[in-house]
């Protein structure tokens, strides 16, 4: 024993562990995703109270949209749905923007396979059609924040955004529409229950 910390990189780890305490019970568990996997990375920016990466996907998933038909958020924020909407049409693996897992730093860690499963996984990756996937909002600063968000996506140019009250939209044939609308406190109505 030296006396001294080791070396490791409290934000980055290689090895992440999580202990859990209930009562007079304790759990350690060894993470090896390597930090939490709702963080997709292509959220650069967003509103207030932007939507979880994965509540998002769920959403998505829970629609059946089965990708034949337009996807349409009238209300989009700061496009979280669209960028899930965009990676579901696309094939696009959640972790696309990850530099590493957890499990790349155990001993047992197959490079070679790794490699093998990741390129399998991309090249299923597909190009989302022009206008497939669009979105507006009355506010012209979440549109720009969705704009930004979603061009950190591949395909990300392909989704039509625009500033527009929902109210006024033309309305969409033969496809679905998903949104989160704002609403309550977190936007600001303190008396919403």
């Amino acid at each position: 024993m030296t006396g001294k910390r080791p070396d490791i990189d409290p934000r980055n780890p290689d090895i992440w562990l999580n202990l859990h305490i209930r009562d007079d019970r304790a759990v350690i568990s060894l993470d090896t995703s390597g930090g939490s996997l709702h963080r997709r990375g292509y959220r650069k920016d967003s509103v207030s109270a932007p939507m979880q990466e994965t509540v998002a996907a769920a959403i998505i998933g829970y629609t059946e949209w089965d990708s034949e038909v337009p996807l349409y958020d009238p209300m989009c924020g700061s496009g979280t749905l669209l960028c899930e909407a965009l990676m579901h049409y696309c094939k696009i693996p959640s972790g696309i923007f990850r530099k590493r897992f957890g499990f790349e730093f155990l001993p047992d860690h197959d490079e070679m396979l790794w490699t093998k499963v990741k390129k399998d996984i991309d090249s299923q990756i597909r190009e989302l059609p022009e206008g497939h996937i669009s979105g507006s909002d009355i506010s012209s600063k979440a549109v720009e924040i969705s704009k930004t968000n979603i061009l950190n996506l591949p395909f990300g140019d392909k989704v039509k955004l625009e500033t527009l009250d929902f109210r006024e939209h033309k309305g969409l044939e033969n496809g679905v529409i998903v949104t989160n609308p704002p609403y309550g406190i977190r936007m600001g109505n303190r008396t919403a229950t």
